[in-house]
């Protein structure tokens, strides 16, 4: 996920954030791959005996499916300390800084939301492995185990937008502060103005909309998995790049006008009247 600070280097605080958001991202893209290996002899029986991954193919679907959920699962126990110190660094630094009274009650808010998203993630993760189990004791069917962790994955994204945005706010603010505090160095105003954060988040729904088509070129390519739609991964596809287009159109041409954008602009020199202006 390419997110870039506009004056070049992003704080260790946001790099964390990043850090997570990209791990969590790519965990789910893993379940979803294990998922798809797993359900994919119903979908084509004929063929599939011919596939190389047929010989160890429940090795692989529950190899990567545990792989995925260990790593969610501590990624996530981790952040839960991670936004413990950050929102407590942020009540104690509060009364010193230059910080308003709605900004402590939206961090406030965010560390509740992150802590519910965060626990939540937890069990959601988890979940797959402990139904996966059931089916290996013959508890439950393997068409009962595909429909509830599809439910749950959907869950568990959900709960993972929640911690991350919850981080993403609360490490902002306490940068802010921190730069009220003169612990870091103070930055333009505009580099994270509301242009720059939602043009921040249209990134993210590009990183979304592109990624999404690997577990599909990889199956479909290089395991041989032929009969594996295209169109099942479009909508989620669709749904990254329209929102990327929109935001970008809205916010990227206003923060880049700015005279102090250190970003390379095409043809910067016809915007510096409008800037002076």
């Amino acid at each position: 996920m390419e997110f870039v600070c506009f004056i070049g280097v992003i704080d260790l605080e946001l790099k964390m954030v990043v850090a997570y958001q990209i791990i969590t991202f790519y965990c789910i893209l893993g379940l979803v791959t294990t998922g798809v290996i797993g359900y994919y002899p119903y979908l084509d029986p004929q063929s599939f005996s011919s596939l190389a991954i047929y010989v160890d193919h429940p090795t692989k679907h529950i190899g990567i499916g545990k792989f995925c959920v260990i790593t969610l699962m501590t990624v996530q126990i981790i952040a839960i300390f991670v936004l413990l110190i950050r929102y407590r660094n942020f009540k104690f630094n509060f009364i010193n800084s230059k910080r308003n009274l709605a900004e402590k009650s939206l961090c406030k808010k965010a560390f509740w939301i992150g802590i519910i998203g965060l626990v939540l993630g937890i069990i959601f993760a988890k979940l797959p492995w402990l139904l996966g189990t059931k089916v290996l004791k013959g508890q439950l069917s393997a068409q009962s185990h595909f429909h509830i962790v599809a439910l749950d994955l959907l869950l568990l994204s959900i709960a993972l937008m929640m911690s991350g945005w919850a981080l993403e706010t609360i490490s902002r603010h306490l940068l802010w502060l921190n730069q009220d505090l003169g612990k870091t160095e103070k930055v333009e105003a505009f580099i994270w103005d509301i242009h720059a954060q939602k043009f921040n988040l249209a990134k993210k729904f590009l990183f979304l909309g592109i990624n999404v088509w690997w577990p599909y070129l990889v199956l479909k390519y290089a395991l041989g998995m032929s009969a594996l739609s295209g169109l099942a991964f479009l909508p989620v596809h669709l749904a990254g790049v329209i929102p990327y287009s929109i935001l970008k159109r809205r916010h990227r041409f206003k923060r880049t006008i700015n005279p102090s954008y250190p970003g390379k602009i095409s043809k910067r020199k016809k915007y510096e009247p409008l800037a002076v202006s």
